[in-house]
């Protein structure tokens, strides 16, 4: 249709079309009286006229109909379609959305996949303009709108492998914002295994006004699935070697019955152990392993059981960290006396789990900084200037600061970064102020968690610092007036402590107790990350190299490599199994090692409905509404010919006016007069 109309409803107006045409057929012609001298020689026959039956007066008739037509198109606003858009983009874009999740990596689904992301390439008519976007956790666009079909075809072959959790709400937001720049409505046509984990709770999109949604389900050979969830290291006391026993959590979903598989546990690329284990048909199992040696540097784990519908999860990895010794910073003020930091420093190299070498020094630089797993400042003043800049880097990086805030430092009162808490100054207790209310479920506390006594109860401090908490911060440990004696927190993927507590036998008597040692060491050896697992990490998603590689280079176990993206220190790993980072160039022995699994939620391969992609989907303004204000002037013009109909209309209503006061108008057909006789009349 070449033209369209703005309000189409007016155009019922056409109905009063009927109202000229009653008028002229209900008409009655004013007869003209002829006077006539007598009657009584004429015969007296019957008339009938036709004006109920016929329409007399034509011309007129039309001029009104013509100007009730002008007027109700006048009011529909009609406007000429973009021939120019119309020709060249017909339907408007096609953005082909690509589940590239762990869960596509199922049997029988990457090519299913393929040939269904080829297929509907291939269904395009001629010159239709397509785009790409590959989507698991995040989004990307692999391709941007063009009508090179055969380059399509080129980027499904490239595709990455499926590695990361599916989110569809990131895949349709992506192609959202495509198609929010045309001018026409498009469709989306996602192929995907329609994974009910895809539907986690996250900002819904919006797509644009008029966008179809079209879905390709492809499906698993299977949905029976089992997967590694979780591996557990507990170390076991030994004289000589490095001794532990190794469990691990293993899920099944889909199934119809329980069936027995075997769980092989792997160190260091070596079976080690293999043990049968049952799984239920919807549910969870747990295995343990025999007790086994582990090397004292780092070592590497891996649980796997029988391939079956899903292999990428079939194995969980994990890094047991190298039992060396933890490399303490001890920053004392310079003022400061031996017998003040004495206690600290001795009970930091007592004990081996873990090891503790401490270096203690009067001030912090750089390279201190960089060889330290966890920095004590012993009431001293948190540095400034490129030494603070450094040490924020490292602690968000993963570094651990401990502040102890003694008689020194809170004196000086005021902020405390990047603790982001507040000094008020020292306060004497001249009784003996009491700790209590120990949150023994920290890590950095979890010595006490079978005191059956309070083992804080003895403590007695005469004079220690007072701090107002930040409101991120825990408050593990408390003075018995309420006010915190120990706070933990974290600063990006570091973490922080603050203390509170005097650590010198001037001001209590705290290191002459039996909690001092425990206290201390749990503290410090949280702060280094020890007692808190192994970190973990997901397929597909960043990791943050640390400050210590200035140029991070990591290899994957398929032997790729990958470098951080853009300008940050983050590195996408895809590819489960252990990476290996390296400094520079990928070459001899790696300074780093990470375990990367696939996300848990993909283990599930329940199919959804194709219907709650839509729930709680938006709509946004039509794309015509969001164009530029030169297509906006531009529609704005082809819509002006309502004022030309208008004036149409006026000229029509005065050239009926004229011929209406004229008196045009046809006459009825009569009978002519007859006389008695039969003649015509004279």
């Amino acid at each position: 249709m070449p033209f369209a109309f703005l309000v189409p409803l007016f155009l019922a107006g056409f109905a009063a079309l009927v109202i000229p045409v009653v008028l002229h057929l209900r008409r009655r012609d004013r007869q003209k009286p002829t006077p006539f001298p007598s009657l009584m020689f004429l015969s007296r026959l019957p008339t009938q006229t036709d004006h109920r039956r016929r329409i007399t007066d034509w011309p007129l008739l039309l001029l009104r109909a013509l100007a009730l037509v002008l007027l109700v198109f006048a009011f529909a606003r009609p406007y000429l379609q973009r021939s120019d858009v119309t020709r060249a983009n017909p339907v408007g874009l096609t953005v082909l959305l690509l589940d590239r999740s762990a869960s596509m990596d199922a049997v029988g689904v990457r090519e299913a996949w393929v040939d269904s992301a080829r297929a509907v390439i291939e269904g395009l008519p001629t010159g239709r303009r397509i785009a790409i976007v590959a989507f698991d956790a995040s989004a990307t666009v692999l391709l941007e709108p063009t009508d090179d079909h055969a380059a399509a075809r080129a980027v499904i072959g490239a595709t990455p492998v499926a590695a990361g959790a599916t989110r569809f709400a990131a895949g349709l937001r992506a192609a959202a914002n495509l198609l929010a720049h045309e001018p026409l409505p498009g469709d989306i046509v996602l192929v995907s295994d329609l994974q009910r984990s895809g539907l986690a709770a996250t900002s819904a999109p919006a797509l644009p006004s008029g966008t179809t949604l079209r879905t390709v389900a492809v499906h698993p050979a299977s949905r029976d699935n089992a997967a590694v969830l979780a591996i557990e290291v507990q170390s076991v006391p030994a004289e000589e070697a490095r001794r532990a026993v190794v469990a691990a959590r293993i899920d099944r979903h889909g199934g119809e019955a329980p069936r027995t598989t075997e769980a092989v546990l792997v160190i260091d690329g070596r079976e080690i152990s293999t043990v049968a284990v049952i799984l239920p048909a919807d549910g969870t199992a747990r295995v343990v392993f025999d007790t086994v040696t582990l090397a004292r540097a780092e070592a590497r784990v891996t649980v796997r059981v029988g391939a079956d519908a899903l292999p990428s999860d079939d194995a969980r990895y994990l890094v047991v960290p190298a039992e060396l010794a933890t490399r303490i910073t001890l920053v004392a003020a310079g003022n400061a006396q031996p017998d003040e930091w004495r206690y600290v420093e001795q009970a930091l190299r007592i004990g081996r789990d873990p090891v503790f070498t401490v270096e203690r020094v009067n001030r912090l630089d750089r390279a201190t900084i960089d060889r330290s797993a966890a920095i004590l400042l012993f009431d001293a003043v948190v540095p400034e200037g490129e030494v603070a800049t450094a040490l924020d880097a490292w602690l968000r990086a993963g570094g651990g600061l401990v502040v102890v805030a003694g008689e020194r430092l809170a004196g000086r009162r005021g902020e405390l970064d990047p603790l982001t808490a507040t000094l008020r100054g020292n306060i004497d207790r001249r009784e003996g102020a009491v700790l209590g209310d120990a949150e023994t479920s920290h890590p950095a506390l979890s010595a006490f968690r079978e005191e059956r006594s309070d083992a804080f109860a003895a403590v007695r401090v005469r004079r220690h610092a007072v701090i107002d908490a930040p409101g991120d911060g825990a408050v593990l440990l408390r003075f018995d007036d309420g006010s915190p004696a120990l706070i933990a927190g974290a600063s990006g993927a570091g973490r922080t402590m603050l203390v509170a507590i005097p650590l010198d036998a001037r001001r209590g008597d705290f290191p002459l107790q039996p909690a001092f040692l425990p206290f201390l060491r749990g503290v410090v050896g949280w702060a280094a990350g020890h007692g808190a697992g192994a970190p973990v990490q997901e397929s597909g998603e960043p990791w943050l190299a640390p400050v210590s590689l200035r140029t991070p280079v990591v290899r994957s176990p398929a032997g790729d490599l990958a470098r951080p993206v853009d300008a940050t220190r983050f590195v996408v790993l895809r590819d489960a199994g252990f990476h290996e980072a390296f400094e520079g160039r990928a070459g001899g022995l790696p300074v780093g090692v990470i375990a990367v699994n696939a996300p848990a939620a993909e283990s599930d391969l329940t199919m959804m409905a194709a219907e709650e992609l839509l729930l709680g989907v938006a709509e946004l303004p039509a794309a015509g509404a969001m164009s530029p204000p030169e297509l906006a002037s531009a529609r704005e013009a082809r819509q002006r010919g309502w004022r030309w109909l208008l004036l149409a209309f006026l000229v029509v209503l005065g050239v009926e006016t004229v011929v209406a006061s004229r008196g045009w108008r046809g006459v009825a057909a009569r009978s002519p007069a007859v006389s008695s006789n039969g003649g015509a009349p004279r």
